[in-house]
């Protein structure tokens, strides 16, 4: 389903959006636990057939969870569901939440559970920090099930049925959800009237997958891409540098902001300025599905770094489900005093609470919070007619003050190298080189 998004890229925004909630809880601590036979191979070893099938790094336990959920019907066909009758209700998992984590480290994944096209509840799974315990079940209604549902309904807008195949599944779309801090996390079981069957909780001789072996931690999730790593989606690209490189020409010899999106399987799309967006900082871009960067031009006369409207415009395109990876995502600008900066998400927790904040309980922007924002942009003395220099430094000032888990990155005249802004302590951005 095409999806038409208005970025007022100077100006305020109005921007319908579908409500969808957005947090991830990294592991702080590491356990100490030992492993032996009795764990599940499937947890403790990534080189199993399991765990490279189809798997990214980021995605390790939800391919996990769902290969055991299969394996068990495939033991125990007679007490499977119908996989294959849409119509019926049925887990969709080509979807999964982000790996959640509870105080005592227990891990748990959810998958959006449908009833009549629609996500009516969401199914949890769950691994204890030994990995010798999983449970899969519904849990009861909590407001972090009520985010999921919200994120996972936005997800399979327009995707249709899933399609079966037990033996090679689709590959899975993370989803992002909204949970409070580990200390007052809890999923709790709950058995709604739901007539669908879940295997059972146990360990991993239920499973027929035992063999962790070894001692040792449990295997942590890789950890988070650095604001430096996501630029190499520029740098390590001719033919994104290209496309930086066009709209560079651009921001002198057109009156209007022009873009790229650049899509997950590196193909792009062009976006020229709309006739009733000359001079007015607008930008009409139009998304048939979620990309992996945004490119865009800021021709004289507008600011020589990222605008207020630029930040919410990243807020409001996860929240429509428009960004598809937020540990790849890129916003950038070139602008017609010849700077060249990327706007990444750079700490999801802070991103999730700042996109919360920006969209009210009707979808909508907060416009009170974009004023709010804008007023502190105003005040920092960001202006137009401000020198380069000091437009770098109270930008990064800004993206720190406001806590919206974002970072900018300078890059280069060819946009071949990119280094990270810190200030120092005078408030003066300083450059530390990418490798």
């Amino acid at each position: 389903m095409k999806k038409n998004l208005l970025l007022r890229l100077c100006l305020m925004m109005s921007v319908v959006l579908a409500l969808s909630s957005c947090i991830s809880d990294d592991l702080s601590s590491q356990e100490n636990s030992t492993q032996d036979a009795s764990s599940f191979q499937i947890f403790n070893n990534r080189n199993s057939q399991y765990a490279q099938r189809g798997s990214s790094g980021s995605l390790y336990y939800q391919e996990a969870f769902r290969d055991l959920y299969f394996s068990y019907y495939r033991n125990n066909p007679e007490g499977a569901p119908d996989f294959s009758d849409f119509k019926k209700p049925y887990v969709d998992f080509r979807f999964a939440s982000q790996v959640l984590y509870s105080e005592d480290s227990t891990r748990y994944v959810l998958f959006p559970f449908i009833e009549g096209a629609k996500v009516k509840y969401v199914m949890a799974c769950s691994v204890n920090s030994k990995h010798d315990k999983v449970a899969f079940y519904f849990p009861e209604k909590s407001e972090i099930v009520q985010n999921a549902i919200a994120s996972f309904s936005i997800a399979i807008e327009g995707k249709g049925t899933p399609g079966f195949d037990m033996d090679n599944p689709a590959p899975i779309e993370e989803v992002i959800i909204t949970t409070p801090p580990k200390a007052h996390f809890t999923l709790t079981p709950f058995e709604p009237n739901l007539n669908y069957p879940m295997p059972p909780s146990g360990g991993c001789g239920t499973y027929n997958n035992c063999g962790g072996g070894g001692g040792g931690t449990p295997p942590l999730p890789p950890p988070p891409a650095t604001p430096c790593d996501k630029a190499k989606l520029i740098s390590n690209s001719t033919i994104n540098k290209n496309l930086f490189n066009i709209l560079k020409g651009q921001t002198t010899s057109s009156g209007a902001e022009n873009a790229y999106t650049i899509n997950p399987d590196g193909t792009y799309a062009y976006h020229p300025g709309i006739t009733s967006g000359i001079g007015t900082g607008e930008l009409s871009l139009s998304f048939n599905g979620p990309v992996n960067a945004v490119l865009h031009s800021h021709y004289a006369g507008l600011f020589s770094t990222f605008s207020v409207s630029d930040v919410f415009a990243i807020a409001s395109m996860y929240k429509q489900g428009l960004i598809s990876n937020t540990n790849t995502f890129v916003f950038g600008v070139v602008t017609a005093s010849g700077t060249q900066y990327l706007l990444v998400i750079d700490d999801l927790q802070k991103f999730g609470n700042f996109t919360s904040s920006a969209v009210d309980s009707n979808g909508m922007l907060n416009s009170e919070f974009f004023r709010q924002y804008e007023s502190m942009f105003k005040n920092l003395g960001i202006s137009t007619l401000n020198t380069i220099q000091n437009n770098e430094s109270l930008f990064t000032k800004f993206v720190e003050m406001t806590n919206t888990g974002m970072k900018m990155v300078k890059g280069s005249s060819d946009f071949s190298n990119w280094s990270t802004l810190i200030l120092n302590s005078n408030d003066e951005a300083i450059t530390q080189q990418c490798n």
